[in-house]
């Protein structure tokens, strides 16, 4: 321990009017005080570290280098078990060694400030960390080795002095001698410490300031000062009131002399004194304000506007129970200065934005994302709960935090940009269930994501748009932003046919709507074909499938999706609809991996019997009513079928496909029968015939019987009304 503690003081702290000549150095602090192991609760803790502003407010562990981290103690008559762990926060720490050993966190914290001045200090380095509490630490030798790392300390300091008790070491209550500093020369006092709380502080800190030191404080005093137990006295009188005060009444009407009574911001008294006898708290109602007081705690003060909101809240019997501080001025260049005061539900903030009360549930992430000196700034409203989920939210300078599901999340940045202009918690989006998640994307670029309970906010190079379900379902069911669609590049669009909505992304478009399943569209000749026939309102309708790309080595690579209207396609030679019933006769000869391959033109219609067609790559499918769906391949059969006129000729519809023939004898060929005979084709040319010389023809065993292939049209004009057709080994004549 720092035998005269003055190097521990990082900067002067405001003593409250309290001044030196009421120090009394055999009642430095009651036993109550001193030995109570409830004195605060672990939120309290770290909004006392945060309203300090001290380095400690953010401590998560320590570095392991030297094997410091918080380890587990067993327990045993001094103390009972302590859970420790690599990575506890220091209010953590603090509260549980309050917890076991029984020593009063207030008297941790003004120890650690004594000894280190890590209260005040915003930043502190691992030599302050390792020696907090100044246990094993004497001032003629370095710190023991077992002892060093925060955690060890704060709870072998408060252990030892709990020992001090328990195991009557060295001076107990009764008269002693005690220094007025490690300089033998200066002397040293007699006088009564009268309890063991006293007894253990000077155990620890074996020194008395003298009539110097405490009327100077902060400063020093002379040669002979020790400061260590006169600035444990001034710093709890600061910060949790008098030490040795344990008469609520009696602290409340002292705080209020001090303030200056009825003259002060107070004003006169408006309600009776509540102190109930042998209870541990007590308030005083003024005309402007409150003074509340705690046995743990001591007497604070509330006035002005702060005090306004809080009899708003119910005051002492509302759910923000009593004050814990006194009123504190904030200094904050970037959102401007203000005012707080911490009480039991939370802390009361007044700036230029308004005065508003930040309860427990959301101080604890107000104070990881900075308190008002952090992204967010200062509150801007009161916190708005009874949302859905039974959900909180509250808005602050640039941002808000939302409490759901027992989860708090900040929206702040361009996510809180986007949040506002869509309604906040109001809107679509309602409230974050998520905290702002970076991502790492090497294909797609890097961003941001926040999940609400309407969907996400994404944040890109692209910019930042929300996401909202059922499309969210459908782009997580793509991978996301590491899928094919990448990041979205603008907002949610709806007033589609049947409700529908669509939103575009990096790589492609996602459309959902009533009774349709969601689908995303990839960029490129599908999507743009599919908005220049109009989208949904098109006589596609909505997509049915993804798009999906096609690995054809003979016909060529390409892509298609299914539509309500159809299936696009897209190849080198362009991009084309194919919809039923040719569709069904295209996939019925092997789709794209077929003998027609890929679509080169879109569907003409018109023809008999409201009959349509669509070229292919190597044919042309032919559909019409009361007709069989049949493809031509391309070639002689097909150039002599339109040279007739197609349907609307002599031949009428096919009504079978293509047909090779393997013929050793008289030749290969090709054969297709229409409505109005067969179209013959083989090196002598192509030919078509017809009944009744088709039927004496199949008779005599058509191409590969005596006659051959045919070598001219029939001709007819001959007598009787006869007709005749030349064959490669013959003619066949017909009456």
């Amino acid at each position: 321990m720092l035998a005269t503690g003055l190097v521990a003081v990082d900067r002067a702290l405001p003593a409250d009017a309290v001044n030196g000549s009421s120090f009394q150095p055999g009642n430095i602090i009651s036993d109550s005080n001193f030995y109570d192991g409830h004195a605060m609760t672990e939120s309290q803790i770290q909004s006392f570290l945060v309203a300090q502003g001290s380095a400690l407010r953010s401590f998560k562990g320590e570095v392991k280098s030297r094997g410091h981290e918080t380890s587990s103690k067993t327990g045993d008559v001094i103390c009972t078990a302590f859970q420790g762990g690599a990575t506890l926060s220091a209010s953590t720490i603090i509260y549980r060694t309050q917890v076991a050993c029984g020593i009063s966190a207030k008297v941790i914290l003004v120890t650690l400030q004594k000894e280190q001045g890590l209260i005040t200090r915003p930043t502190a380095s691992k030599s302050a960390l390792d020696r907090a509490m100044g246990y094993a630490c004497p001032d003629t030798a370095p710190c023991a080795e077992y002892a060093l790392g925060f955690g060890n300390q704060v709870f072998m300091g408060a252990r030892q002095m709990k020992i001090y008790k328990a195991a009557q070491f060295a001076k107990q209550p009764g008269v002693h001698a005690i220094a007025w500093h490690p300089n033998p020369d200066c002397g040293s006092s007699t006088f009564r410490i009268q309890n063991y709380a006293t007894a253990a502080l000077y155990n620890y800190t074996p020194y008395r300031p003298n009539a110097a030191a405490l009327a100077s404080y902060p400063g020093t005093g002379d040669a002979c000062s020790s400061y260590g137990n006169r600035n444990f006295w001034f710093f709890h009188h600061a910060w949790f009131g008098n030490p040795v005060a344990i008469d609520g009444a009696f602290a409340i009407n002292e705080a209020y002399r001090i303030a200056g009574g009825a003259s002060s911001d107070l004003g006169a008294e408006s309600k009776t004194l509540v102190c109930p006898t042998g209870r541990t708290a007590c308030w005083q109602e003024y005309e402007n304000g409150y003074i509340t007081w705690t046995f743990s705690g001591g007497p604070h003060i509330s006035s002005g506007e702060i005090a306004g909101v809080y009899k708003e809240l119910g005051g002492p019997v509302g759910p923000v129970g009593y004050a814990t501080s006194n009123i504190k001025p904030t200094i904050e260049p970037t959102h401007g200065n203000g005012e707080h005061q911490l009480f039991a539900g939370g802390v009361i903030h007044k700036s230029a934005s308004g005065t508003f009360l930040v309860p427990t549930k959301l101080q604890a992430e107000y104070s990881e994302q900075g308190w008002v000196r952090g992204e967010l700034g200062w509150p801007t409203a009161a916190i708005t709960c009874g949302l859905s989920d039974n959900g909180c939210f509250q808005p602050f300078q640039n941002g808000s935090i939302s409490y759901v599901f027992g989860s708090l999340n900040t929206v702040s940045g361009a996510a809180e940009t986007l949040y506002r202009a869509l309604g906040g918690h109001a809107g679509p989006l309602g409230l974050a269930t998520s905290s702002t998640k970076p991502v790492v994307e090497r294909t797609n670029g890097d961003g941001s994501h926040q999940f609400f309970a309407g969907g996400v906010l994404h944040s890109s190079s692209a910019g930042t748009f929300f996401v909202s379900d059922p499309i969210m379902a459908k782009y997580s069911a793509l991978r996301w932003v590491r899928g094919s669609l990448g990041w979205p590049i603008a907002d949610e669009v709806c007033g589609l046919p049947d409700n529908g909505c669509m939103q575009k992304f990096q790589h492609g478009t996602i459309y959902v709507a009533d009774g349709h399943p969601a689908q995303g569209i990839d960029n490129g000749p599908l999507e743009s074909h599919y908005e220049a026939s109009g989208g949904p309102a098109g006589s596609l309708g909505y997509p049915t499938s993804s798009t999906k790309p096609v690995v054809e080595r003979t016909n060529g690579d390409g892509l298609h999706q299914f539509f309500e209207g159809g299936v696009l396609h897209s190849s080198s030679a362009g991009t084309f609809l194919v919809k039923d019933p040719i569709l069904a006769k295209y996939s019925g000869l092997g789709w794209v991996r077929g003998s027609l391959g890929w679509p080169i033109a879109d569907e003409v219609c018109g023809l008999p019997d409201n009959g349509c067609m669509q070229k292919f790559q190597h044919g042309t499918i032919y559909v019409a009513d009361g007709h069989p769906a049949q493809g031509i391949d391309n070639g002689p059969l097909e150039s002599h079928y339109e040279a007739s006129g197609g349907p609307a000729g002599s031949l009428g519809y096919p009504t079978s496909s293509t047909k090779p023939v393997v013929e050793r004898t008289n030749g290969d060929g090709l054969h297709q029968f229409f409505e109005g005979g067969v179209l013959h084709s083989s090196s002598a040319g192509t030919f078509l015939v017809k009944d009744p010389i088709l039927a004496k023809y199949s008779g005599l065993g058509w191409v590969r019987g005596s006659l051959g292939w045919p070598v001219a049209a029939e001709v007819c004009g001959l007598p009787n009304g006869g007709c005749s057709q030349q064959f490669a080994h013959g003619t066949l004549y017909s009456k």
